[in-house]
């Protein structure tokens, strides 16, 4: 469950009394990115604002609920800030401002964080799927950048869990075998890379296989990394049926996965 609701805990009581009950673990989904207007975290280069993301921290320790984080890194231009983007900064220069919030945040939330997603999107955005693109990438030269973010996190928070989150890679196909080739070749450089994530947006009229995605899950296990599923939604828009029928179709592909992570065995969340 995400921090708007933890946040607007006040103002949806019956929300709220059910996250509590019968949650035990919370997202803090938006509130550790740097984009500040949305609750982030840096209003600017020299600053951080800590207000929100320790809201949602001390929500998870009141009801003994793990808590995972989104994100360290995400090339999404819309949650970066102006002073960022328009900084005009080298990639030396970025590189030392990655380090810096990574030390800063990861540190401070050591031992409260179960599990941050460390990268979200670099292969989606790199093959440019949908017209995605990677602003770390393109503003650092490469993927260099992840692989440094990942020692980077570790030497922050020894503990907590790396995530190498992306969409689209439940089965296999292009973004799973990039990251696949990726994660194989990272772990051999002995790169910190715990699990991998997969959001699971399905579409509702072409979900994956169970034993495909049992298939894909395993082959990662293999590599020594596990398999967090962090999002997870089933999209019925598109799909022509009546209302009780979708609720069917969406409920059995909520199984199906669900089943998988489980078959799996190196599914952890």
């Amino acid at each position: 469950v995400g921090n708007h609701a933890i946040r607007n805990r006040i103002t949806e009581p019956d929300y709220n009394r059910i996250l509590s009950s019968q949650f035990n673990l919370a997202l803090a989904d938006n509130t550790p990115n740097w984009h500040f207007t949305d609750g982030g975290l840096r209003p600017s280069q020299g600053e951080f604002f800590f207000d929100h993301m320790d809201e949602v921290v001390n929500y998870a320790k009141q009801h003994n609920m793990q808590l995972q984080a989104h994100h360290f890194l995400w090339g999404e231009e819309k949650w970066l800030p102006d002073w960022l983007k328009k900084g005009n900064f080298t990639p030396d220069k970025l590189e030392e401002i990655i380090e810096e919030h990574i030390l800063t945040v990861g540190r401070r939330y050591s031992t409260d964080v179960h599990a941050w997603t460390e990268v979200n999107e670099a292969f989606t955005r790199g093959q440019n799927v949908n017209g995605l693109t990677d602003w770390w990438a393109d503003a650092t030269g490469g993927k260099d950048y992840i692989e440094k973010a990942f020692f980077v996190a570790k030497s922050a928070d020894p503990e907590a869990v790396l995530i190498l989150n992306d969409f689209g890679n439940e089965g296999i196909n292009d973004v799973s075998n990039e990251m696949y080739d990726y994660v194989k070749a990272a772990k051999a450089r002995n790169v910190p890379i715990d699990a991998i994530g997969m959001q699971m947006h399905i579409d509702g009229n072409n979900p994956p296989k169970r034993e495909e995605v049992i298939t894909n899950m395993n082959r990662f296990g293999e590599l020594g990394v596990a398999v967090y599923v962090t999002e997870f939604d089933v999209n019925m828009n598109d799909v022509e049926a009546s209302t009780r029928d979708k609720n069917i179709i969406q409920a059995d592909i909520y199984y199906e996965m669900a089943r998988a992570c489980i078959e799996s065995h190196v599914c952890k969340t």
